[in-house]
Formats: structure tokens, C-alpha cells, sequence
């Protein structure tokens, strides 16, 4: 398998991102979520408006490449409500990049990032029944908490939140 490269994205790069966001979600969502609620949460987070005040609001957003094709995208913030720790928002990769080691070649530029940065722990929320949160455990993270997050319409976000010590080695 070739290298993995992260690219610093910057508002020039959000038609793709946003592009990206429509391809995966419906696979990765479609068993877990109704079409409806995908739809409504593609329009509440993945709109070129959306995409830019995230951007502005501290989100470092990258895409992610192999062999000369972008096959997804990640977004962290650094000292995310405190100094030190860090939160992941988003990581979407394609579905038949999936269970190939990528991601986890990824989750390594990402830490090696993160260190750069002086970040001492990572958060994340993961939906309760994403078959994603096993790559997390895989990750090191542990479970801290479960939240359900209304996002409006009726609509809630059932997840987990997951943290891992950036400080110590898998």
C-alpha cells in the first residue's frame, strides 16, 4: 500500500469536502439513520456556509489522499475547550477504502499531528451503533460517556464519546 498523505484544506477546498461528505454518508449511515435524517444532517453540517464558519471556528481541516486521489477528509480543532486537548469532528473515508489498513495509517498522521501541536488528549463522538467505533477501539480510545444530542426536526445524535491519552504509545 502506498503512503497516506493529509493536506491541509483550506475555503477553496470545501466544494470537495462538501462533495466528499454527500458520497460517504449515505454509506456510512444509511443502516444506522433514516435517508431523512441524513439529509437534514448533511444540510446542517456540510454546506458551504457550514463548512467555512467550522473553518473559522478553529477546525484544521485536511484532506486525505492516495495515489493522486483524494478518498476522504478529517477534521481536528487543537485545545478544543482546553489547552492540551484536542477534538476529532469528523474522519470519512470512502466505503471501498474501508478495512484496507488505511485508516489506521491516517489515525497515525493524525497523532503525529496532534503532538506537534502540544496536545495531550483527543475527544470524539462516534454514533452508539456506527460499526466505526471498533476502529477507535482499535485506536485506544476508550469510552468516557453516551450522550443523545438533540439536533432539531425530532432528530437526535445517539452517540458515544470516546477519549484517548495522546501522551502514551498503543
Amino acid at each position: 500500500m502506498s503512503s497516506v498523505q493529509l493536506i491541509a484544506a483550506s475555503a477553496a477546498d470545501i466544494p470537495s469536502i462538501k462533495t466528499l461528505a454527500c458520497e460517504i454518508w449515505p454509506d456510512c449511515y444509511g443502516s444506522i439513520l433514516s435517508q431523512e435524517q441524513i439529509s437534514y444532517m448533511l444540510d446542517l453540517f456540510y454546506t458551504e456556509e457550514s463548512l467555512l464558519t467550522q473553518m473559522q471556528n478553529g477546525q484544521a481541516f485536511f484532506l486525505i489522499r492516495q495515489h493522486e486521489e483524494t478518498i476522504g477528509f478529517l477534521a481536528v480543532q487543537c485545545d478544543y475547550k482546553t489547552p492540551g486537548n484536542a477534538r476529532l469532528h469528523k474522519l470519512y473515508l470512502k466505503t471501498a477504502t474501508q478495512s484496507k489498513g488505511i485508516g489506521q495509517k491516517v489515525w497515525q498522521e493524525v497523532e503525529r499531528y496532534l503532538k506537534e501541536q502540544q496536545q495531550l488528549t483527543i475527544e470524539l463522538n462516534v454514533n452508539r451503533y456506527n460499526p466505526a467505533k471498533h476502529f477507535y477501539d482499535k485506536c485506544g480510545f476508550t469510552v468516557s460517556e453516551t450522550v443523545d444530542i438533540a439536533i432539531g426536526n425530532g432528530y437526535l445524535m445517539e452517540d458515544f464519546v470516546m477519549v484517548k491519552n495522546l501522551t502514551t504509545n498503543l
